[in-house]
């Protein structure tokens, strides 16, 4: 996963840290931040099980074609192997949003309430 797929976990670990001590915020901040967590995982789940379907219909059609076994490696090996975020579904995206949405959130409140003192 790329920096900007973590950058809403750094988000929300950094909303914990300012909000303890505040503790009904800092258990619903974890809860957030546990989602973003786990809604990039569904994510780079789909994403690369969707990888690795197409590179093994790609290898059935090559060998279906008659290219041998050393030529198909060859080949796949110049494939660069990317998720794919065309097969992810809606629900992983938008949860993953509203729990970055919600760690944006925690954390001005942490920096608020760090200010106030």
């Amino acid at each position: 996963m790329r920096l900007r797929a973590w950058a809403s976990v750094l988000i929300g670990v950094g909303a914990c840290v300012l909000l303890w001590g505040h503790w009904w915020l800092f258990s619903v901040t974890a809860f957030a931040t546990v989602g973003v967590f786990w809604s990039l995982g569904i994510i780079s789940n789909y994403g690369l099980r969707a990888e690795v379907h197409w590179r093994d219909n790609l290898r059935r059609n090559m060998l279906n074609e008659g290219y041998s076994e050393d030529d198909i490696v060859e080949r796949l090996k110049n494939v660069p192997a990317t998720t794919n975020p065309n097969h992810v579904p809606d629900w992983p995206v938008m949860l993953n949003m509203l729990f970055s949405l919600a760690c944006c959130g925690f954390l001005i409140t942490g920096v608020i309430l760090r200010l106030r003192g």
